[in-house]
């Protein structure tokens, strides 16, 4: 997959005027799409690769539901949520992942995200006043993580090396991504993302698609 990374190629979507000038532009692509692939309105290059990042972390909870694992382990919907989404690293986020990993058996020494300061500026001054180190439960993605440690103990695979590419969490987790977004698993190109865990890149129109589809199903 060619993956163009010059980010002057992209389309012009606003001009901002200053006077008689334009004082800068804001580019970008647009893909609306419906959840049968039907384009319904674009701009610019809709088969751009795009490397999905946070946004994939909807997509890689489902695993959860289709296999039977949150009704296994009794997920409440505000679990089901901070593993769908980014965290904060406020308190409340913290103890839903402990709550999470509890369930599983696990402590958060499980959590292969990686430690950085919350994104929360008055809890991450709030550690920092009482001498605390932040812990991996403060990590953006300690609940994606959380959600892939949930498959790893419900299918019995093993919690060590989860991140792996080949690890049958993340063959099972890439699957499923490519379904939604209409590819076929080989045609997602792999990346490592910032927590150390695997990410895709797939056509800007496919990742709409897979957000119409998610959408269609709630």
């Amino acid at each position: 997959m060619d993956i163009p990374m010059d980010g002057k190629n992209a389309t012009v979507l606003v001009e901002v005027t200053r006077g008689p000038l334009v004082e800068c532009r804001h580019r970008g692509e647009v893909a609306v799409v419906t959840a049968a692939g039907e384009l319904r309105a674009s701009a610019g290059n809709v088969e751009l690769p795009v490397c999905l990042r946070s946004l994939a972390k909807p997509f890689q909870v489902l695993p959860l539901l289709t296999t039977g694992a949150a009704a296994a382990f009794g997920f409440r919907p505000d679990e089901l949520a901070i593993m769908s989404g980014s965290l904060s690293g406020q308190d409340f986020q913290v103890e839903l992942v402990i709550s999470i990993l509890a369930r599983l058996g696990l402590t958060p020494a499980a959590l292969a995200c990686g430690t950085h300061p919350p994104l929360h500026r008055e809890t991450a001054q709030a550690l920092s006043q009482a001498g605390e180190r932040p812990s991996p439960l403060h990590h953006t993605c300690a609940g994606k993580h959380a959600s892939m440690l949930a498959l790893c103990v419900h299918h019995g695979w093993p919690v060590d090396g989860y991140l792996e590419f080949d690890h049958p969490v993340q063959q099972l987790i890439k699957g499923t991504v490519a379904g939604i977004v209409g590819l076929a698993p080989e045609e997602l190109a792999t990346a490592l993302d910032g927590c150390s865990a695997p990410v895709f890149y797939a056509p800007l129109r496919n990742i709409a698609r897979g957000f119409a589809r998610l959408a269609a199903a709630a």
